[in-house]
């Protein structure tokens, strides 16, 4: 929009009122936009941070990671991927999702996950280790809650102990096979039960053959708008169990991502566990 007038004529008051309106409503716009860049920016960062810098090296097996935030938010969410080789040798696996964006939901989620991998570190198993993150909410943040799920795995003969707590359930793929979804014992997000009552968390044990894929990912994967969980989940399962012969996994973790998620409504991530075929 322009204001002009000839060169030999004064602006109108009502015109020039106008325009000074017309100055201050755009001001404001570009202050708006430019504190939503720095807030952004800062919160990125910082999730950025908190995040591991990298997937564990696990030999005999091949692990990948994707996180895409929500771009249309000026602030990311909770949701966590994280992977490390315990002092045993065997390596922990978890996907979590603090309800919530922002810098408290990052922070939340910064707590949880270092809380997380010190308790899996000194050997309590998933389901102890999801109670004590439940009172941990419980006691310091009564408006947080969270859901999780854990993963430790036998890199040498592929035994899965795991729990979850309220989170959508561990999907395994094999070269031909059918695909199969890890059993969810019902269990309330973290946070949701008071740390003086009995958790109802639960340990599962499975396995992991030769050839297979374990994922782990977050609701913004399968869940959406448009997208009813259960569809999303019926679409991942397809996809996953896609024959992708030599295909790398970060290639494989970056294609179902893209695959999925085709307008991105919240942060998404997808940890992806191959157990490389034997020789």
């Amino acid at each position: 929009m322009g204001f002009a007038t000839p060169v030999d004529e004064v602006m109108s008051p009502e015109i020039v009122e106008l325009a000074e309106r017309v100055a201050e409503r755009a001001s404001a716009l570009i202050r708006s936009a430019s504190e939503f860049a720095r807030h952004r920016a800062a919160v990125d960062a910082l999730h950025h941070v908190l995040l591991p810098a990298e997937v564990p090296d696990v030999p005999g097996w091949e692990v990948a990671a994707c996180y895409v935030p929500f771009t249309a938010s000026p602030t990311v969410g909770g949701d966590w991927w994280d992977g490390l080789v315990l002092p045993d040798g065997r390596v922990a696996l978890t996907v979590g999702d603090v309800a919530g964006h922002g810098v408290p939901a990052v922070a939340v989620m910064g707590q949880l996950r270092n809380t997380l991998r010190s308790h899996l570190v000194a050997g309590l198993d998933p389901a102890e280790t999801l109670a004590e993150l439940s009172s941990l909410l419980d006691w310091t943040d009564h408006d947080a809650h969270a859901t999780a799920v854990a993963v430790v795995a036998d890199p040498g003969t592929g035994e899965l102990v795991w729990a979850s707590a309220g989170h959508p359930p561990p999907l395994v793929t094999s070269p031909g096979g059918k695909p199969r979804w890890l059993d969810v014992p019902a269990a309330a997000p973290l946070g949701v039960i008071p740390r003086d009552r009995p958790h109802p968390y639960r340990s599962c044990h499975d396995h992991l053959a030769p050839g297979e894929t374990l994922h782990l990912y977050s609701d913004g994967l399968v869940e959406g708008r448009r997208r009813d969980i259960d569809t999303g989940l019926e679409l991942l399962a397809a996809a996953a169990s896609r024959d992708q012969p030599g295909a790398a996994v970060q290639a494989r973790c970056e294609g179902l991502v893209a695959e999925l998620v085709h307008e991105v409504e919240d942060d998404v991530c997808l940890l992806i566990a191959h157990r490389l075929a034997e020789a």
